[in-house]
């Protein structure tokens, strides 16, 4: 796979994450943005995807079957950041956090049922946040990470208009 608007190779991260997932983008390709991440960025997206293979292995684990993970949203350029109204503190833009579905081969997965499993588990993340299939973007998920001993394990669900709700609520 190549990426027009990203000026690195891509790269195997973990078994089953490579750098273009987390770097991919609809947006960027759409509008021509650069969205190629610094040396520190880059750092931090490969621990995320060392996390997300974590995830990805306790979710088979509790489903007793593979789990698939599709990044939906990665690393974000500010420039990329700005056009599709992500904050302006998000950690997308650190290379610290993506969106994401789950999918097995029988299908039925919910991200409600995924993001309960995540939550409830001993992964050390910062912010959790679970999308309701009612938000604007459809049922996903967003995981955040930073420097270990730093984590909040913050676990939200994104409210039908603004603001959040503590929990997973669904």
């Amino acid at each position: 796979m190549t990426l027009p608007y990203v000026t690195i190779p891509d790269a195997q991260l973990t078994a089953n994450f490579t750098l273009y997932e987390f770097l991919r983008s609809d947006m960027a390709e759409h509008f021509g943005i650069d969205n190629t991440p610094d040396q520190t960025a880059l750092k931090r997206i490969a621990e995320l995807a060392v996390f997300m293979q974590a995830v990805r292995d306790h979710l088979g684990h509790v489903w007793t079957e593979e789990v698939f993970i599709d990044i939906t949203s990665g690393y974000r350029s500010p420039e990329l950041n700005a056009v599709v109204g992500g904050s302006e503190t998000s950690d997308h833009l650190t290379g610290w956090a993506c969106d994401w579905t789950a999918r097995t081969w029988r299908g039925g997965l919910r991200e409600v049922h995924v993001a309960r499993a995540v939550s409830a588990s001993v992964l050390e993340f910062d912010q959790l946040i679970y999308y309701p299939p009612a938000d604007r973007g459809g049922e996903r998920l967003h995981l955040g990470i930073r420097e270990p001993g730093r984590q909040r394990r913050e676990v939200l669900t994104k409210a039908i208009g603004p603001g959040y709700h503590n929990g997973i609520v669904g």
